[in-house]
């Protein structure tokens, strides 16, 4: 076997070095486990079940991108779209290997079901899985396993759910396989109707604890508690879902490598609804019983922007006066300085040395000290490229506007016990 060297010329020789420095860049902002227990590259952060609250859309897998929340409550649901009175699981543990992210769950929580502030139905379903989150480079894998399949009857019921914010993507595009859409502003027919899980309801009766009622909470109209009986059609349905492929700051791709993706508009049945992603489990599934690949774009040149707070209320010339600035974490202090907002424009009052106050998760922070200055009017801070919002100092900054549209407004409006009416507008009835 003959062999025959060429010898490189200079353009090529550049064009490899270029190649190559450019592998290990992208290789540098693999997602990676922190310690601090998520995921992180650049601007993309990939958390798996650290925070805890799913009636607030804040649980399981969850990707912030760039500075936002862009989907979260990654996890098994007994409902296509559930809201803040559906069933939740109950985590039992939680721990980190290399790369690897494992939370264990089942079903029920007793001790949450007909009972508290958001009393819960559970049904006579018994079975516990367990979520992997592990990093792939720049992708993300979701592995679930159960410990054993589902009961016939809740096949078709169960599945993984991914949530996506409806505020950021109304009027965005999405692409599912061949097909694609548009998020809407309002959720729309056509509907499905199916079986509610407060027909399949069972008694975990706690002696301790006051059992709420069942026919008070299902009522005789729209109860949100069995909401989940009328439910929209999906958008789409398909194996590779992108949402925003316009945007490459919020370019988000699912991938499942087991079961169809459904995108639902979770609307449609609940006032505070998301918009959804369901992979069903299927029959007699245990060992990867859903398989996703889900990769965030990764800027690798994105930096976060500092964010400049004030006093919403603003201040009295006699106190304390104090800016929080937030940056990226380890960022050096930049230069700040306060600016008088006049009729004739804005005036730089004086400069100032940010102080470092220290960091918290992603983010590091300073403060920005005025309070010498006593003048009554309009300012703004600057931070580097980044300003505040406009505050007055002023002895009067406490007259109106502050605590009085709680007294005027917020309370009157949470009288759920008595009709309000706002003008024209009615806000509840009694």
């Amino acid at each position: 076997m003959n062999f025959q060297l060429f010898p490189l010329s200079r353009t090529s020789l550049a064009a490899l070095c270029l190649t190559a420095l450019c592998s290990a860049s992208y290789a540098q902002n693999d997602l990676k486990l922190t310690p601090r227990g998520y995921f992180r590259s650049a601007g993309v952060d990939v958390m798996a079940f650290d925070d805890i609250y799913p009636e607030g859309h804040q649980s399981g897998v969850s990707v912030l991108m760039n500075g936002h929340r862009v989907a979260t409550n990654g996890d098994i649901r007994l409902e296509a779209t559930p809201g803040q009175w559906q069933a939740v699981p109950k985590q039992l543990s939680r721990t980190l290997t290399e790369n690897c992210i494992s939370t264990t769950l089942c079903y029920p929580d007793t001790s949450r079901h007909m009972t508290g502030f958001n009393p819960m139905v559970y049904p006579d379903l018994h079975f516990s899985y367990t979520v992997n989150v592990r990093s792939i480079g720049r992708q993300i894998e979701v592995t679930v396993d159960l410990d054993k399949p589902l009961p016939k009857e809740y096949v078709g019921i169960v599945g993984f759910n991914m949530e996506l914010f409806p505020g950021d993507l109304f009027g965005k595009p999405w692409i599912m396989d061949n097909q694609s859409g548009i998020f809407p502003q309002q959720p729309n027919s056509p509907v499905v109707e199916g079986h509610s899980i407060m027909e399949k309801a069972w008694n975990y009766q706690n002696a301790n604890k006051p059992q709420a009622s069942v026919s008070r909470l299902e009522g005789v109209e729209y109860s949100p508690i069995s909401a989940d009986k009328i439910t929209a059609l999906p958008y789409a349905s398909g194996y590779c879902f992108t949402s925003r492929p316009d945007d490459p700051y919020s370019r988000l791709t699912v991938e499942s490598k087991s079961t169809e993706i459904a995108l639902i508009d979770g609307r449609m049945n609940h006032n505070n609804g998301w918009f959804v992603l369901r992979s069903l489990i299927p029959e007699g599934a245990t060992k990867e019983a859903v398989k996703w690949i889900i990769s965030p774009n990764i800027v690798d040149d994105w930096h976060y922007a500092p964010v400049v707070q004030t006093s919403q209320v603003g201040y009295h010339p006699a106190q304390n006066k104090v800016a929080v600035v937030e940056t990226e974490a380890g960022s050096a202090a930049a230069p700040a300085k306060l600016l008088r907002i006049t009729p004739a424009g804005e005036q730089v009052v004086m400069y100032i040395s940010p102080k470092p106050w220290g960091d918290f998760l992603r983010y590091t922070y300073y403060h920005v000290d005025f309070s010498e200055v006593n003048t009554p009017g309009l300012y703004q801070i600057q931070y580097a490229d980044s300003r505040s919002e406009v505050f007055r100092i002023g002895e009067d900054i406490y007259d109106r506007g502050v605590w009085q549209p709680v007294i005027e407004y917020f309370l009157p409006v949470q009288m759920c016990h008595m009709r309000v009416a706002d003008k024209y507008h009615v806000w509840h009835g009694a």
